[in-house]
């Protein structure tokens, strides 16, 4: 099921993602949410009102909402060009590893939900005892 964000929820979802990452989300935008198994996928869309089609799977998915943090998708990752909180540069040999599903150590004494980039690329990743793991389902890895 799945169900549209109004002014308030949508104001939460910003305050988490700006305290997570230091972006700020374009409240303009539609947002919904689905909830799913690993937690709550958010999808955002253009327009003023949620477009009334049948398919559940509506938008384009900007993250999912994880015991309280805000794990960005792939996309979501690369939407948030500006975020300067929790992002860490890679080289691209590093980012590879982590496209493939793998680990690389993390430098950076990370903790959680991270964005890992390198030039236009982004992936996300969650940072855990000394290695950023790969957030990249399996389907859309390489």
């Amino acid at each position: 099921m799945r169900k549209e964000l109004d002014k308030k929820e949508k104001e939460e979802l910003a305050k988490k993602v700006e305290e997570q990452y230091a972006f700020k989300i374009d409240l303009a935008l539609g947002y919904h949410l689905k909830d799913e198994k690993e937690g709550q996928k958010i999808f955002l869309y253009t327009g003023e009102r949620m477009p009334a089609v049948p398919p559940a799977w509506v938008g384009l998915h900007f993250g999912t909402l994880v015991e309280g943090q805000f794990c960005p998708s792939i996309e979501g990752a690369m939407l948030m060009k500006e975020a300067s909180k929790n992002v860490i540069q890679v080289g691209r040999k590093e980012m590879e590893e982590l496209m493939k599903g793998g680990e690389i150590e993390d430098k950076a004494g990370l903790k959680g939900y991270v964005i890992a980039r390198t030039g236009e690329m982004a992936c996300p990743v969650v940072a855990r005892e000394g290695r950023l793991a790969s957030m990249t389902p399996k389907s859309r890895r390489i």
